[in-house]
């Protein structure tokens, strides 16, 4: 059963005062822009664009997307800037095909069988590989006896479009032509075979066809050693000639309307003095898409280059592909408009692998627009992918992410990343050209991942959206992955793997299949799936897909699946309910509540506690007038597991809830998610007051970071959580501790406090996530901003004549850009012991005099006066994982007992920022040097907070000033069980409403702590 969750406060009858009624526009949203975007800044493989957009208040700022392409830009040394690569051939005067604008240059000669080198290729390190393509042979692994089935003859070559150039019978015994493409990110070659082939057996009683592979050799005439690594199968090299990757390719049916690719094998063989690529395929696996071809009108024992067999390859270089011929046809490339018929493809292609490392930021958003190819170097992850990033593609089904190397996705709950259509403006910035009608692309693949080198690394997916994809995510050199909280929404092949490749796929691990195609293992690898919903689709291709916990809904093809404690069904009536853009929480009353196993993985058991599969209650444009309180509401699945997908849980939706002259207080561990700008609109004599616990913190989200469907639920899809727009008095108030505040994918506002600011607020113990964070302030306001994590977004303080009081200390700025604490006069702010790690400062940075003890790791500027208390690293900071987050820091740190003043007088005397033990607990600072940066409460060894008089209530929720001391202002002795002496423990007063210190109820006397709103820690 589940077990719902209780509070001291009482939830208000919110129907009493929160009447809808007629309310005027949010006077800070922002309308739409009409003006075009304009390249603003360009890289090796980027661009990003830009234009401007205006609030209703008149203020300019910018809407951005960064776009990504594989040598997207090349260096022009001649203009000294990066120009757009272009993907086309120029015709020479005598008759060679040449792409030089780009970050690779080739050449290609007239006549395929050029003798001194057909294709000559120069890498984007200028390293060059001159190659002939060679033959088409038949060898048997099994004997290695080897036979040439055709062999590269004179050709003309044509230039079908502007970057391909085809051979079109470039084989002197098969109908069969090479085709070659020039891109931005790298060059290919395909060998399209247009008739059937006859079978090894045909040719050559000797050769077997279930041990005989298709071999294409190509010649190098010039190219320096590769170096050689393996990716997931033993027998396929990986090719890197510097900055020059020849990855794996692949053997498909040209125009085919599910492609299904067939991987070839590659190999690097030095043979009698010669250098060979030799691309291998099995026979039998492609012999289903050979037959799909036109049978050869000539009888397979006619060909005379077949006749002879060779026992081992040195004996087929020499006796036939060392005969180099001396002819060449004297001719020109041509121009032709000719459409070659559908034929089987074998390809190879070299990638540009100079783009490295590749981190898709949070709050950013990118749009592919070709393929993106990413490595990895320096031991770190090839892709690292953020929360709240926003990734779209365009249409072309070859732009793609294709990573070679370990992924890394830094999300988590609230902060799913999404990969969409370039045209889905639900999230994040819309692309120019976006029709607004995003749909799924046949073929078009989001994340594409191949393991090379090394088999010791696992890629886990979490917390990932995919819509629209043609295919969302490619496994098929990644198949030893998992997937954790993941949505799949109207996507063609929402998983591909091949189990022929590198073994089973791990499993699936709570996640959403919303009107997607197929999951595809057309290796045909099973996998297992836990608390997986699908509604719609076709789970067919799989040989052993295990499913647990799980709804499947409109199944076509479930083939062997194992099901326990599963429902199926061929409609979704009745199953669930929606509310904003989530459609998948179950139906109130549901049979499928309480209905699963806890034999689960035990990971996925913990995580499905904090999860619901109940829905929001949303409120729009409402005004509250008396006060209220809102508590946790969406059951979370604590008991028996529920069946199927389960979300991370939003309490509320809120847009345009206005709250005037009365307090919204939010309890412990309360989510509230907004949408359309504004969700809550603190006004004139208004307050809010968010306090969470540190294992139970209050969510600010936008709604995009957990529900679903590609919708926007109003005009903007950015998020404001909290806004204090005012034009009279008294000004509203807010106070927020240890709650995390996460804006939109694709950002948006978080405080915005400028001529309308809060006439006081209080910051601290929380977590800021991206977003535009501005705290000018108003006249006589102030702002407190203590020990808080701001990661990534802007953090902008600016003002030239308003006269108020800005704290700033102990916070952690991490990747924030446009820094400044610039006030009217230098005395009137104060910044100290706080670390500003490789954040970007505005071109004035800012002048405040009381301040020190502020660490710079990897920052353009400084704040003035420079203090000699001050410390600028040179080595990065080297953060740790924690319980109760992700940046605790070293013991050996050098922000250790370096701060302005003792922890104590800091209030940080309960806090730690480390995670060394004594005796099982975490060490507190107590009264000495503070550190510099973000501390957390310290915790036991159950990860509760320390309760050193063990009375049930934590030592920092007793201390509220957090200074160590009992004093005025506390709620009781955090060293004593019973601080009235009274014989009643402080916990059983707390409980009963009672004051600990003295008898009477708890009255909120310090304006910081709501205690009435804590509770108890389980």
């Amino acid at each position: 059963m589940k077990i719902r969750l209780s509070f001291l406060a009482v939830l208000l009858p919110l129907a009493l005062h929160a009447q809808p009624s007629q309310k005027p526009a949010d006077p800070t949203a922002i309308a739409p822009s009409t003006e075009p975007y304009q390249i603003a800044n360009s890289g090796p493989h980027e661009r990003v664009w830009q234009r401007p957009v205006v609030d209703a208040q008149g203020v300019t700022s910018a809407q951005a997307y960064t776009e990504l392409a594989t040598g997207l830009n090349f260096w022009n040394p001649a203009t000294r800037n990066w120009e757009p690569s272009r993907e086309l051939f120029q015709i020479t005067k005598d008759g060679f095909a040449v792409a030089t604008n780009g970050q690779h240059k080739t050449i290609i000669a007239p006549d395929v069988a050029a003798p001194d080198g057909a294709i000559d290729y120069l890498g984007p390190d200028g390293q060059r590989l001159l190659s002939n393509p060679k033959a088409l042979v038949y060898r048997d692994v099994a004997s290695g006896k080897s036979v040439i089935i055709a062999q590269v003859t004179n050709c003309v070559g044509e230039l079908s479009s502007p970057n391909v150039v085809v051979f079109p019978t470039a084989f002197d015994s098969v109908k069969a032509a090479i085709s070659y493409t020039y891109t931005k990110a790298g060059f290919e070659q395909d060998v399209i075979i247009y008739r059937r082939l006859p079978s090894p057996s045909e040719l050559n009683a000797e050769l077997s066809p279930d041990s005989t592979v298709l071999e294409i050799w190509t010649e190098f005439l010039t190219a320096p050693n590769p170096a050689v690594s393996f990716g997931a199968s033993a027998f396929d090299q990986t090719l890197d000639f510097g900055q020059t990757r020849m990855g794996r390719g692949v053997a498909y049916f040209q125009n085919a309307t599910e492609l299904q690719p067939v991987p070839l094998e590659k190999t690097w063989q030095n043979i009698d003095s010669s250098h060979f690529l030799i691309e291998s395929v099995s026979y039998s696996k492609i012999k289903p898409l050979l037959d799909k071809l036109q049978a050869s009108s000539a009888p397979a024992n006619k060909s005379e280059t077949a006749s002879q067999t060779f026992p081992d390859r040195q004996k087929l270089v020499t006796a036939a592909l060392s005969k180099r011929s001396t002819s060449r046809l004297i001719a020109s490339i041509r121009r032709t408009t000719e459409l070659h018929e559908p034929g089987l493809v074998l390809d190879y292609q070299t990638l540009n692998t100079s783009q490295t490392n590749l981190t898709l930021q949070s709050t950013t958003t990118y749009f592919v627009s070709a393929p993106v190819n990413v490595t990895a170097a320096g031991g770190s992850p090839a892709l690292t992918i953020e929360g709240l990033s926003v990734v779209k593609f365009t249409n072309d089904p070859a732009a793609k992410l294709s990573v070679s190397g370990p992924i890394l996705c830094k999300t988590g709950p609230y902060r799913m990343a999404i990969l969409s259509s370039m045209s889905d403006d639900s999230v994040g910035n819309p692309i120019s050209g976006s029709t607004g009608s995003p749909t799924n692309f046949n073929g078009a693949t989001y994340i594409s991942s191949s393991i090379f080198g090394s088999n010791s690394y696992t890629n886990s997916y979490r917390y990932l959206r995919f819509a629209f994809a043609g295919r969302a995510l490619d496994l098929i050199d990644d198949s030893h992955s998992d997937i954790w909280h993941c949505q799949f929404v109207s996507c063609g092949v929402a998983i591909s793997w091949c189990d022929d490749c590198s073994g089973a796929f791990y499993g699936i691990h709570n996640a959403l299949f919303a009107q997607c195609g197929t999951l595809n293992g057309y290796g045909g690898g099973g996998f297992k799936g836990e608390h997986i919903t699908v509604d719609g689709g076709n789970l067919g291709a799989c040989s052993c897909g295990n499913f647990t916990n799980s709804i499947l809904i409109g199944i076509t093809n479930l083939l062997y699946g194992t099901l326990e404690h599963c429902v199926t069904n061929s409609s979704s009536a009745g199953f669930f309910t929606s509310a904003g853009a989530g459609n998948y929480y179950l139906a109130n009353g549901s049979t499928n509540r309480n209905a699963g196993t806890t034999n689960i993985n035990s990971t996925l058991l913990s995580d499905i506690k904090q999860r619901t599969t109940y829905p929001p209650i949303v409120y729009s444009n409402v005004t509250w007038s008396a006060s209220t309180t809102l508590s946790p509401q969406a059951q979370r699945d604590t008991g028996i597991p529920d069946l199927g997908y389960n979300y991370s849980p939003v309490d509320f939706i809120t847009h345009m809830v206005l709250i005037t002259n009365c307090s919204l207080t939010l309890a412990p561990g309360t989510a509230v998610a907004c949408y359309n700008w504004t969700g809550i609109w603190i006004q004139e004599g208004g307050s809010i007051t968010c306090i969470g616990t540190p294992l139970d913190p209050n969510w600010l989200v936008g709604y995009q970071c957990v529900q679903e469907q590609p919708l926007a639920l109003g005009g903007s899809t950015a998020s404001w959580s909290v806004n204090a727009y005012h034009t009279g008095s008294p000004a509203p108030t807010g106070a927020f501790r240890f709650t995390r505040i996460v804006t939109s994918p694709g950002g948006g506002n978080q405080f915005y406090n400028s001529s309308w600011s809060f006439g006081t607020l209080l910051l601290q113990d929380s977590e800021v996530w991206g977003g535009v964070n501005k705290f000018d302030g108003a006249p006589n306001t102030t702002i407190t901003l203590r020990n808080n994590l701001f990661n990534r977004g802007s953090a902008l303080s600016y003002t030239t004549s308003v006269t108020n009081s800005l704290s700033v200390s102990n916070n952690l700025f991490w990747s924030v850009t446009s820094m400044s604490f610039r006030p009217a006069s230098s005395n009137l702010w104060s910044v100290y012991n706080n670390v500003f790690d490789s954040c970007s400062f505005s071109f004035q940075p800012g002048t405040v005099s009381a301040s020190g003890n502020n660490a710079y790791y990897n920052c353009n500027k400084q704040l003035l006066p420079t203090n000699a208390s001050d410390i600028t690293l040179t080595n990065a900071i080297s953060y740790a994982s924690g319980p109760l987050g992700d940046f605790y820091q070293l013991t050996n740190s050098p922000l250790i007992n370096v701060g302005s003043c003792t922890a104590d007088l800091a209030g940080l005397f309960h806090y730690t920022v480390t995670t060394n033990l004594i005796g099982g607990s975490e060490i507190k600072e107590t009264n000495s040097i503070v550190e510099i940066g973000m501390h957390y409460i310290a915790v036991g060894s159950t990860g509760q907070p320390l309760d050193a008089d063990g009375d049930g209530l934590p030592d920092y929720l007793e201390d509220t000033n957090g200074d160590g001391s009992y004093n005025a202002g506390d709620l009781s002795n955090w060293n004593s069980a019973d601080t009235d002496g009274d014989g009643v423990s402080d916990y059983i007063e707390y409980l009963q409403g009672r004051n600990p210190r003295l008898s009477g109820t708890i009255s909120d006397t310090n304006g910081v702590i709501s205690l009435r709103v804590f509770t108890p820690l389980k």
